[in-house]
């Protein structure tokens, strides 16, 4: 059997936010329902890299395909002009065993995975109505998530801030292009953005915390930069609180971090 080898331009053709979400929704109830088989994760950390390296597979009852995912995050790589994530997937046949594709995706799978899920907790925890909105981050994952929460909810205002401002006036500007129909704006501090905000993005990477402040009336959704993270709901009236990270370099600044 021939294995097919598809490139990041190829899958982004291919493989829509829309269909994304869908998707997540379905595992999810497979998950639930028992019919999924998801063994235990493969960590390989690099410190001296400031480096993480995760492999994981999955399979759900039925299916034709079971897949493995190698998943990486090297925070320091946009000092060096790089990305920071990055991987590739693997898909066998389930009755064989024999490869059938190559997914050299550069981790675009992974973020969008990651976004939809999101996008899932959204549609069935957060308010209809809901008109604001919190993105705490300005780097890629943060762009995925708000793109994801908008095909699941519509919301007039969105309030951005990260450690870094010029970060977040390049994210306002090409998100109000994006999402012309909504009003982007940069936050202060951290805080200024979750206040009166009715659902909270984070997106950001793991290290130190930013801050632990959440609105005791609003639902936040807390989830890590780290791809696979799942979202946590937050319902309204719970004294709950998020905590952002961000790593630091051996200089003591902090890391770009896909410009979060």
């Amino acid at each position: 059997m021939e294995t097919k080898l598809y490139f990041e331009p190829q899958i982004k053709k291919m493989v829509s936010i829309q269909g994304a979400i869908t998707a997540v929704e379905n595992c999810l109830a497979a998950y639930s329902s028992g019919r999924a088989v998801l063994p235990g994760v493969i960590n390989l950390d690099l410190p001296a890299f400031q480096g993480e390296v995760h492999v994981k597979a999955a399979y759900i009852e039925g299916d034709e395909h079971y897949v493995v995912k190698v998943a990486s995050g090297f925070y320091q790589n946009p000092w060096k002009g790089l990305p920071v994530g990055n991987g590739l997937m693997l898909v066998f046949r389930a009755a064989t065993g024999e490869i059938e594709a190559i997914l050299l995706d550069n981790g675009y799978l992974t973020e969008l995975r990651t976004a939809a899920a999101g996008a899932v907790a959204a549609k069935y925890l957060a308010r209809d109505n809901m008109k604001k909105v919190a993105v705490i981050g300005s780097g890629v994952q943060a762009r995925f998530q708000l793109q994801a929460l908008a095909i699941v909810r519509k919301f007039e205002l969105v309030k951005v801030w990260s450690r870094h401002p010029e970060n977040v006036r390049r994210y306002v500007e090409e998100m109000s292009q994006e999402l012309p129909w909504c009003k982007l704006q940069a936050a202060w501090s951290a805080e200024e953005a979750v206040r009166e905000t009715e659902v909270i993005i984070t997106a950001t990477c793991p290290g130190r915390v930013a801050f632990a402040w959440c609105p005791p009336d609003g639902y936040g959704f807390r989830w890590a930069r780290k791809a696979g993270t799942l979202p946590r709901g937050l319902g309204p009236g719970r004294q709950d609180f998020l905590r952002f990270n961000y790593p630091m370099s051996p200089a003591g600044r902090s890391s770009p971090c896909s410009g979060s």
